[in-house]
């Protein structure tokens, strides 16, 4: 199995255990509130690309459906689809809703770890 995808699901698990606390859901929705004129990009077309992200995710608020690994591989497919080096078939498919299912209680009990490494990074900036 490509390491690349396991990464992305992993993420995704992340980000679905870290959901299920109304403080964290609160954090993400209040991204949505992002003014994309006031965040320094790398890219000139980074503003306009961000409002695309933001005018398509606010409708669905937060993704609740990464509960279900079905979601997470669904996810998966549709984001890799375009790319003929890593595109899943039917068999990987499978095989990555099997390791997400075999991993996702990993990630549930690192979640808190992984968020005090991400503030210990960021506020040492």
């Amino acid at each position: 199995m490509r390491c690349d995808v396991l990464a992305i699901g992993t993420e995704l698990l992340l980000d679905a255990a870290l959901l299920a606390d109304e403080t964290y859901r609160a954090s993400f929705l209040s991204g949505f509130t992002v003014d994309p004129t006031l965040v320094a990009w790398r890219e000139p077309e980074g503003p306009s690309r961000f409002a695309m992200l933001l005018s398509r995710m606010r409708p669905h608020g937060v993704p609740d459906d990464l509960r279900e690994i079905s979601s997470i591989t669904y996810r998966l497919q549709r984001m890799l689809s375009g790319r003929p080096l890593l595109a899943p078939n039917d068999s990987d498919l499978r095989a990555i809703a099997t390791a997400l299912a075999a991993h996702r209680p990993r990630v549930e009990v690192a979640a808190e770890t992984v968020l005090r490494a991400v503030r210990a990074s960021v506020q040492g900036r």
